[in-house]
């Protein structure tokens, strides 16, 4: 929380400088210093999956038990596959800006700030929860050894999700070289906010094991009602490398993000299990997007955006029960550090009408 108020209060400070700059364009830019300001509000299918993986090295401290135990169990444990399918809104405002510097370089530094929301409120895709290798991580824990399989499957669920999602951010970029004839090339830096906020309802549980089949009781559960809460951040700052050409008054952009200092913040409370989970995750992003706009009439054009992005990562997830479980090996409580990957892969698309001043 404290991370997305100190991300919103940077993005609202640089956004006020920016606004402060173009209130005083004469003594600063001169008249001609902002053009062709750019609004937009456009429906956009947003798709892919975000998947996190537990496993590796486990610290385990029981609660009135003996203390802390640490040991290595096989990669993954546990995969969670939550799909990404919603339909959002997506506003831009966008514009050029020249600066002094800039008085003979043709064309302006460019500003673009965006925000989008889902607009569906229906089931939005499935999360798909594999568990591998369960007795032979019992052993483990028991042991020290195990004669079993840590790749064979034992529980495999799938749940209907719905989805809240949220994204807003800025982006500044100047022109740095001039391919004669051909088009610009723009270089600049950007922040982004993301958050996806998963509730799952509706589960259907299966037991490819035997081990799996002793843990759920029978061959397949069923569950209707509320069995997952699941959100997950990302605090992303980047780099950016924009390609731009206009031929016939069709308008092309190409861009290239990379990050390689991503935040990444995530909770699960798994009602099922009784155990809520908080990873903290640190890793990469590589983007690119395409960005198609041609005149129809006056100030209004047409607009095409497909967008790719992918987001990776490692870290640490730490687990708390809160309830006994069949899950565990006894009634007793336990709090636990685990590895933890998160890998993010999604696609946009839009298609509308935006209007230049």
């Amino acid at each position: 929380m404290i991370l997305c108020i100190r991300f919103l209060f940077n993005l609202l400070v640089i956004s006020c400088m920016f606004f402060g700059v173009l209130s005083n364009t004469d003594s600063l830019f001169g008249n001609q210093s902002i053009k062709n300001i750019t609004l937009s509000m456009t429906p956009s299918l947003f798709q892919g999956s975000s998947l996190y993986k537990i496993g590796g090295k486990v610290s385990q401290t029981l609660y009135g038990g003996s203390g802390l135990s640490e040991y290595y169990s096989h990669f993954p444990l546990s995969t969670l596959d939550f799909d990404v399918n919603t339909m959002v809104m997506s506003y831009q405002l966008n514009f050029d800006l020249m600066f002094p510097f800039q008085k003979y370089i043709n064309p302006d530094s460019k500003v673009n700030m965006f925000f989008a929301h889902s607009i569906t409120n229906k089931v939005n895709g499935k999360l798909r929860d594999y568990d591998w290798g369960l007795e032979y991580d019992r052993d483990i824990q028991l042991y020290g050894f195990s004669d079993k399989l840590d790749s064979s499957l034992d529980i495999y669920s799938e749940t209907d999700l719905y989805l809240t999602y949220y994204q807003f951010g800025m982006e500044f970029l100047t022109p740095v070289f001039y391919f004669k004839n051909v088009g610009y090339l723009f270089a600049g830096v950007g922040g982004r906010f993301l958050d996806l906020s998963y509730v799952g309802n509706g589960m259907v549980q299966w037991a490819y094991s035997d081990y799996g089949k002793q843990i759920m009781g029978q061959d397949r559960l069923e569950i209707n009602k509320n069995v997952i809460f699941y959100d997950i951040t990302y605090y992303i700052p980047y780099i950016s490398c924009m390609y731009m050409a206009n031929s016939l008054g069709l308008n092309v952009e190409l861009k290239l993000n990379f990050s390689p200092y991503v935040l990444i913040v995530d909770a699960d409370d798994h009602i099922l299990r009784n155990k809520y989970s908080k990873g903290r995750v640190i890793g990469n992003l590589f983007e690119y997007n395409v960005s198609l706009t041609y005149p129809v009439m006056g100030g209004i054009k047409l607009f095409f955006y497909f967008d790719n992005r992918l987001v990776w990562g490692y870290g640490k997830q730490t687990q708390t029960q809160y309830l006994s479980s069949s899950y565990v090996l006894s009634n007793q409580l336990y709090s636990t550090e685990i590895d933890h990957k998160i890998q993010y892969n999604t696609n946009t698309i839009s298609l509308g009408l935006i209007y230049q001043f």
